[in-house]
This record gives C-alpha cells, structure tokens and sequence, in this order.
C-alpha cells in the first residue's frame, strides 16, 4: 500500500531542495542576501523532519537503522538544525567561497552555502545530544546540498519515491 503522507513529504523536500539550489545560485549575484537561502534551507529541513517522523511511526527498525547509519544520522543532524531554527533565532547556514574545512570530495571552489558549527546555533534544554553530535559530526562545515542529497538519499532507501 502506497503511503500518501511519503509521497506528499517527497513532493515537499523535492519542491523546496529545488528553491534552495535556484537561491544557492543566486548568491553569485546578490551575495549580501542570504534570506532567500536561509528560508528554502528551514523548509527542507521542515520536510526532512515530516518524513523522519513519518518513517518512525510506520515503518518497523526505522529508528535503529538509522541510529546506525551515517545517513541516517545525517536527517538528526538535519533534525537539530531544524529544531533550533524553530525554537531559537539562529542563523544555521553561511555563504562561502573557494576551500572550506573539512575539504569534501568533489570538491568546490565557487560560491556555496555551508552549515555554521555547532556552537553558533546554541543550546536548550530541548536538545538532544545524540542530534547535536550528529550535527556537528555530518553537517557542521559542510555544503549544505551535499547533506540535503544525503539525507533525501536516506529516504529513498526506506521507500519515500525520488522527488514524489
């Protein structure tokens, strides 16, 4: 049986990874505003989060696979960043260009949008630990597409159809 709440959460991170790229892009002309940026980066982490908890409720050894995959693990780091995002006025992502730190392969030398370190999105006791590691483990200096890839990747593997 096909879930419709999958393929509307798919359709979703498919709709909104896709205004992340168009203003990832648009950085190269207008870098001083990263608003654009920073709103398609919250509601691909809104649609990851609506897909994690979706697959929690319905699909068996979700919670487990995920807790053992570094995949997996990259949707809590996504997790946490959406979560301080909505409880806190952080700002989880920076405009770089050339070399960052930890260098990834392919790597990218142009205009790109990284996520910032763990530190600079604070702290609330609602956090979880296992999240925040997660976060500052697989997203923290990173580019931000290559983990939205990641994470839309992980998915597809429990069944979410490729961009609904």
């Amino acid at each position: 049986m096909t879930d419709e709440r999958l393929i509307f959460g798919a359709t979703g991170l498919d709709a909104a990874t896709e205004r992340y790229r168009v203003a990832e892009r648009a950085l190269i002309s207008r870098p001083e505003d990263t608003r654009p940026v920073e709103a398609a980066v919250l509601e691909c982490a809104w649609w990851c989060q609506m897909l994690n908890e979706r697959l929690e409720k319905t699909a068996t050894g979700y919670r487990e696979a995920r807790s053992n995959d570094a995949a997996g693990q990259t949707v809590q780091g996504v997790r946490f960043a959406r979560n301080r995002y909505s409880h806190s006025p952080v700002v989880a992502v920076e405009r770089v260009e050339g070399v960052t730190f930890p260098i990834t392969f392919p790597a990218s030398f142009g205009v790109r949008v990284i996520w910032r370190g763990v530190k600079a999105l604070g702290r609330d006791e609602r956090d979880s630990k296992g999240q925040q590691r997660a976060y500052a483990e697989l997203l923290a200096g990173r580019h931000v597409a290559e983990t939205l890839a990641t994470a839309s990747r992980w998915f597809q593997r429990w069944g979410v159809p490729a961009g609904g």
